[in-house]
């Protein structure tokens, strides 16, 4: 079984947050450097940050040894 569609209405806040990361990714240069400075600190807490900053510094220089396609700007669009 597998899950199709399951984002049938993006409310305000979630309208806000994609807005925020378009507005990150538009204005660092990389989409990398937009993951590491926007979506890390929601993704890992305080106290890793303060424990371990050298992993996510070296998670960082992983993303940035990848290669991406950037995305363009109608690719990642807000539903209604």
């Amino acid at each position: 079984m597998s899950l199709h569609s399951g984002w049938p209405k993006t409310d305000p806040f979630l309208k806000a947050v994609i807005e925020s990361f378009q507005i990150a990714a538009k204005a660092l240069a990389s989409l990398p450097e937009m993951v590491a400075l926007a979506l890390f600190p929601l993704c890992f807490t305080l106290e890793l940050y303060a424990a371990k900053p050298d992993y996510i510094q070296s998670l960082a220089h992983l993303l940035n040894a990848r290669r991406f396609a950037e995305p363009s700007a109608d690719v990642v669009g807000v539903g209604d």
